[in-house]
């Protein structure tokens, strides 16, 4: 008889619960979440919050106020599950609304978001798993808007995204008005293609903005981490 697999995912300080998402938890997203630097942010924003998993683990190591928006009423409404049981609940508000729509009280210090990437639909039938997939949902355009209208002045925006599809927002940022400030090349290992760019939005244009790399394996096709990679993520999983 095979063996259920868990509807859930065990972090050290909280539960994802997950299978109204259309995007469950992911290695990539959790290695984001690890590296964003939530510095003296007051005010947070996770656009597209899914199972709330970007929120959460900020939420973990800082005491800013956290609103998560999220366009699918199921999926919002296990994101609140997810927020209510875990140890932050009174400093998350997740608001279930399509971003065009949202209006919030005050410009934010720091902005969060592992967009959809697909252009058009992506012929899933599962509606949740469409949303969070295709970026007909939150175009790129739309995206860049709200963040440079609602990104304090001093504020950071960090965006996660494959390679070429973050070279799109890029040029969507930039025409907006919004500057590179910081690059995050994330790559499997050592020698192998580009798997996630994380880039730093600001106001302020830099001359030279930042640029790191990081690798998730030590070797190809192995399992284990990098040291980098474990130092990030012990303090979120449960067996590092």
């Amino acid at each position: 008889m095979a063996r259920k697999k868990n509807t859930w995912f065990q972090f050290k300080q909280f539960r994802i619960e997950q299978d109204k998402a259309g995007m469950k938890v992911t290695t990539d997203a959790c290695l984001f979440a690890a590296l964003i630097e939530v510095a003296e942010a007051q005010r947070i924003l996770d656009i597209g919050t899914g199972t709330g998993l970007l929120a959460l683990m900020l939420a973990q190591r800082s005491p800013a106020q956290i609103d998560a928006v999220e366009i699918n009423e199921e999926v919002a409404k296990q994101a609140a599950s997810n927020f209510g049981a875990s140890p932050w609940a009174k400093r998350i508000q997740i608001h279930q609304a399509d971003l065009a729509h949202y209006r919030p009280a005050a410009p934010y210090d720091l902005i969060v978001s592992n967009p959809p990437f697909f252009s058009g639909h992506t012929g899933y039938e599962d509606l949740p798993r469409d949303q969070a997939m295709s970026a007909s949902y939150l175009p790129f355009q739309a995206l860049a808007v709200f963040i440079r209208d609602w990104l304090s002045p001093k504020g950071a925006s960090w965006v996660l995204l494959p390679d070429h599809e973050a070279g799109l927002f890029r040029q969507e940022a930039m025409q907006a008005g919004l500057a590179v400030q910081e690059e995050i090349i994330i790559r499997n290992y050592t020698d192998g293609p580009i798997f996630r760019r994380v880039i730093v939005y600001g106001h302020n244009k830099k001359a030279l903005p930042a640029r790191q790399d990081l690798v998730i394996y030590a070797e190809p096709n192995a399992q284990a981490y990098t040291d980098a990679f474990r130092q990030l993520l012990a303090p979120y999983y449960l067996y590092l």
